[in-house]
């Protein structure tokens, strides 16, 4: 629990994302995010970021019409 303390105040996260990033750095896997302050800790620390959906997540929603007949 000191580790990731430490760890969330070096990189100025919460908890919460601070495990998460502990946890993609012991594991050695990718961390997928949103949070773009997670993200560019990730990055300082050597972990590989993907952030999906970036170009999908802001598109309007349409609803599907039927076709007029």
């Amino acid at each position: 629990m000191r580790a990731l303390s430490t760890l969330a105040e070096k990189r100025a996260l919460t908890i919460y994302d601070a495990c998460y990033l502990e946890l993609a750095m012991r594991s050695g896997f990718d961390l997928i995010t949103l949070d773009r302050d997670l993200a560019a800790a990730a990055a300082l620390d050597g972990v590989v970021v993907h952030a999906p959906g970036r170009s999908t997540a802001a598109r309007v929603r349409r609803r599907y019409v039927a076709a007029p007949a």
